[in-house]
């Protein structure tokens, strides 16, 4: 009777086994199941890997080549994403879209920026020209992976929440 729970396992876990998909480029594979263990591998974007365990907001994964390590599971998609030339950045890293700019955004509510019908609300407002430079100053700000990755490590967000 063991020996056939043990296989029936066994068998389950093979026949079930969920195949995921890199989100994006240089998602890293960790030692275990936290944002500050050892880097041990990446993936490029859309490469599969094999689920074998998860573990609250970190999945064990065993990549085409065979390596096997942890993956912030926000890195993850059920799907192969479309291959695109889009940057990174903080929404990427959370795992939220990175393709949208600050400037395209207003039309689909994922980043507040200020379209021309917001810069005119605030002028009617009075907000003063130069907060308004402010706003586009901040939409046209650019980090580093280095400095996003120490951002997030600092304020524990992210693959560094655990």
């Amino acid at each position: 009777m063991i020996l056939a729970i043990a296989l029936l396992s066994s068998i389950s876990n093979t026949a079930f086994a969920e195949t995921m998909y890199s989100k994006k480029a240089d998602v890293v594979l960790k030692e275990s199941a936290s944002g500050s263990a050892k880097d041990i591998g990446t993936l490029s974007k859309g490469e599969s890997v094999e689920i074998l365990k998860k573990d609250g907001k970190y999945y064990q994964a065993k990549t085409e080549s065979g390596k096997t390590g942890w993956i912030f599971k926000f890195h993850l998609s059920d799907s192969a994403p479309e291959q695109s030339d889009g940057g990174g950045g903080l929404l990427a890293a959370l795992g939220g879209r990175s393709d949208v700019s600050a400037s395209e955004s207003a039309s689909s509510s994922s980043i507040r920026g200020l379209s021309p019908v917001s810069e005119k609300h605030a002028k009617d407002k009075g907000i003063s020209d130069a907060d308004i430079q402010a706003v586009k100053d901040m939409e046209n700000l650019k980090i580093t992976s280095t400095e996003l990755k120490q951002f997030l490590a600092q304020r524990k967000l992210g693959p560094f929440s655990k």
